[in-house]
């Protein structure tokens, strides 16, 4: 799709879809020239067109009802991604929130009708419009019945304070086994660090943009008790520290670790590439490690801050465990 292209899908899609109606969303379509079939969108700007879902229109008081008009928009690499974000604001305004799921996506949120543009892992770049309050009772059933990580709305989510966001719900998946809780953390790494690529880090200071991080402490819940370990997930140097101990000194040799060149008296570190491959392995070592410090999957919390935060409010929703009471 063209930079030309694209710029026109995004002004249709700005049209009012008032609510959600099948007929609303043909005459909202015809409005700006795309012609509506039976779940399809022909649009003569591309050939590709789009298509139409109605998961969560049974949540609408229309009837029949339509929840989303979406585009595939092609392939491309994730750096660009945040190219077409700027484009998407230019004509939509300032995004409402950043976050994650299976991917990146970025939202522009009101009343009736919320916009996105999303990023896959694949390089697959989607534009869509849906029905704010169809999405949002999809979502909360999700993370009201979130038994599966696959069905969980959101890995992480970074408010950027624009839009309406009332009556927007996430929640905190949690899970029951070691094997979930490696799924859910690698997941959770895959997307963030994707978005920290694809979307960048818009502060700055005299050298230029600024890079952030995320520190991810997987910690058991009493205080006192010093068995926890910390994943620095970044687009340069993720790793994983460790303080060394008598109690498992072989085991972190055994899985690569060595000291901390910055720090050699108290952390080790295993570093891992760039990458899902990475985020796998950081997410397979901590709960790998989690089990050799002998705790159980119920005494382990997580918290965790972002440095040089871009956002107004920041959170991950999809670590698997609870977080680390606030002492």
């Amino acid at each position: 799709m063209s930079r030309d292209q694209f710029d026109s899908v995004l002004r249709g899609l700005g049209t009012d879809f008032g609510t959600w109606s099948r007929e609303d969303v043909i005459t909202a379509c015809a409005r700006v020239g795309w012609i509506v079939g039976d779940s399809d969108v022909v649009m003569p700007e591309w050939e590709g067109g789009g298509w139409l879902d109605d998961v969560g229109a049974e949540y609408l008081r229309a009837d029949p009802a339509l929840a989303e008009l979406g585009v595939h928009a092609g392939y491309i690499e994730p750096h660009l991604f945040r190219e077409y974000v700027a484009m998407a604001s230019a004509v939509w305004g300032t995004p409402s929130f950043h976050g994650g799921d299976v991917g990146v996506f970025v939202r522009w949120r009101d009343r009736s009708t919320t916009r996105e543009l999303s990023l896959t892992h694949g390089g697959s770049m989607y534009v869509s419009a849906f029905s704010t309050y169809a999405k949002d009772s999809v979502d909360e059933k999700n993370w009201d019945y979130n038994e599966y990580v696959d069905e969980v709305p959101s890995t992480w989510l970074g408010e950027l304070g624009g839009g309406d966001m009332v009556g927007f719900v996430s929640g905190h998946h949690l899970v029951d086994s070691w094997t979930d809780l490696t799924t859910a953390l690698t997941r959770t790494l895959r997307d963030l660090q994707l978005g920290m690529i694809a979307l960048g880090n818009p502060l700055t200071d005299n050298d230029g943009p600024l890079e952030d991080s995320v520190v991810i402490t997987l910690r058991p819940t009493a205080e006192q008790d010093d068995r926890l370990l910390q994943i620095l997930l970044s687009v340069h140097d993720p790793a994983i520290h460790i303080s060394d101990d008598t109690r498992w000194h072989d085991e972190l040799v055994a899985h690569g670790f060595h000291p901390d060149p910055r720090d050699p008296d108290y952390q080790w570190l295993h570093e891992v590439p760039v990458g899902d491959t990475g985020c796998t392995e950081l997410a397979t070592l901590a709960v790998t490690f989690l089990q050799i410090f002998g705790l159980e999957l119920d005494d382990v919390t997580v918290e965790s801050w972002r440095y040089n935060d871009p956002y107004q409010y920041f959170t991950l929703t999809c670590v698997g465990v609870p977080e680390t009471a606030a002492s």
